[in-house]
Parts: C-alpha cells; structure tokens; sequence
C-alpha cells in the first residue's frame, strides 16, 4: 500500500496536483471500473546533488489507477469556504474502502 498524505503530489496527463486533503471512506462494494486514470504519487525526498550533499526534490513514489473528477464551480466554493482551495477530487482504493484526495491544479 502507498503511503499518501497531504502536501504530496500526483502526476496526471502532464499535469500536476497538490494534495490537500484525504481521507478515508469506508465502501463495500467498489467499482474497479471506475478507476480508469492511472496517476504518480510523488512526494519530497532527499537527493544527492553530485557534491557530497542532497537536497530536495520531488521523486514518484508509486503509480495507482484513480478516477479523477474536476470540479464544478459550486463544489470549489464549498471546499474554500472550509480554508481548502480545490480543483479537482481523486479517488484510490484504500485499505477498507476507498481515499478520496483534494487537490489543487499546479500546472
């Protein structure tokens, strides 16, 4: 299972989303059809910098298959008015269910 947690990111058709939120959702029954959109999970790790040292970077931590959802204006404003700035909603099997994440288009 990978690990995802906020402040992470995923690389979706040359476009990257900060993720702001996950969570969990407990569902019996999930659709694997509807997880046709393969995603990278990427988050900040330590790299050598070809000098002795590291620095940071993003490197792919894992690639999922996800359904991903833009989201319309209304649900946009119902994520703000909670303090999360939302673009689109991602969705991955979880452990007992499904993670719904929050993101945010960088790029």
């Amino acid at each position: 299972m990978i690990e995802i947690a906020e402040k992470d990111r995923i690389k979706h058709k040359g476009k990257i989303f900060e993720i702001k939120t996950v969570e969990e959702m407990r569902v019996p029954n999930i659709r694997i059809g509807d997880f046709r959109n393969r995603v990278i999970i990427q988050a900040k790790a330590p790299v050598p910098d070809g000098e002795g040292g590291f620095t940071e970077a993003w490197v792919d931590v894992g690639r999922l298959w996800a359904k991903v959802l833009s989201l319309k204006a209304e649900q946009q404003y119902e994520f703000n008015s909670i303090g999360v700035e939302a673009t689109h909603r991602v969705e991955v099997r979880g452990p007992q269910g499904k993670r719904i994440l929050t993101c945010r288009e960088l790029r």
